[in-house]
């Protein structure tokens, strides 16, 4: 897109060729009040008209190529959009299934009625005020050899989805609407993930340290508000995602997320004998 600057540039040459134009007319057609010779008049009529009808096609020369190219930008911008909203939404459906394992380990039953969108199941306050029940050190139903610690996995897929949004933003900062990037921005910082990554340095904190002096050993990190707040922004990114893609690209809910083999509903719940929720 032309600058203002050049764009007054070239309106200012497009007025003079104007003139030059309408000089060559008013000298051929109109009384010749300068007394010229009739050599002198043709050489100037002639001047006028090429430099006149010169500069205004110079001018739509340039407004045309301005305008393919940037008919081309926004051509690329848009493959780059699409593109990014791709892997933005591969992200968010492992996000939204991790989320869903973590809903199933800690409820306390089955959804009544099937969920429309992928942001109502997220946003089931039943399931938010269970988390808090999530006992770090019971065996996650997501790992391949079903034993690993869910703190081990909480720090893990959180990792890697903070890895993965920081390389969306810095790849498509300027291909994405503002509110997706304002959202990124405030996820990767927010409560959840700053306990969740952090919890294999916890765990070996509270075991080589805190149970030496008699402290007891927690099972639970999170709390109803943490958790609330980090799927709210989730549930938010996924819609914003889901109102530029396709139906077939959309972030979805599915009943299997509740029905894991070997893993009934909430078997990551802690014994109720030492829950000590973080306040």
């Amino acid at each position: 897109m032309l600058s203002n600057y050049f764009s007054f540039i070239l309106i200012g040459i497009g007025v003079l060729g104007f003139i030059m134009l309408f000089a060559a007319y008013y000298q051929q057609y109109c009384p010749n009040w300068l007394n010229l010779t009739e050599y002198t008049q043709s050489w100037l009529n002639n001047g006028l008209l090429n430099m006149g009808s010169g500069l205004i096609g110079s001018i739509l020369v340039i407004t045309l190529y301005d305008r393919v190219q940037e008919v081309i930008r926004e051509k690329e911008q848009k493959r780059r959009q699409l593109v990014a909203l791709r892997e933005l939404g591969s992200i968010l459906k492992n996000h939204n299934a991790f989320f869903m394992s973590i809903y199933a380990a800690t409820g306390d039953m089955l959804p009544k009625t099937e969920y429309k969108s992928a942001e109502s199941a997220l946003l089931e306050e039943r399931y938010i005020t269970n988390v808090k029940y999530l006992d770090i050190y019971k065996p996650s139903s997501q790992s391949s050899l079903k034993n690993t610690p869910w703190y081990s996995w909480l720090h893990d897929s959180c990792s890697m989805f903070v890895l993965s949004l920081r390389e969306i933003q810095n790849r498509y900062y300027s291909d994405l609407d503002t509110e997706i990037i304002e959202l990124i921005s405030t996820i990767i910082n927010d409560g959840f993930i700053m306990i969740v990554v952090h919890l294999p340095e916890m765990v070996k904190f509270n075991n080589s340290y805190l149970k030496t002096i008699g402290f007891p050993t927690f099972h639970t990190i999170l709390n109803d508000e943490i958790v609330r707040e980090h799927v709210n922004l989730v549930a938010s990114l996924i819609k914003c995602h889901n109102e530029l893609v396709g139906e077939h690209q959309k972030v979805t809910y599915y009943d299997s997320y509740w029905h894991l083999e070997g893993f009934p509903i909430g078997f990551g719940r802690v014994d109720n004998s030492i829950f000590n929720p973080m306040i």
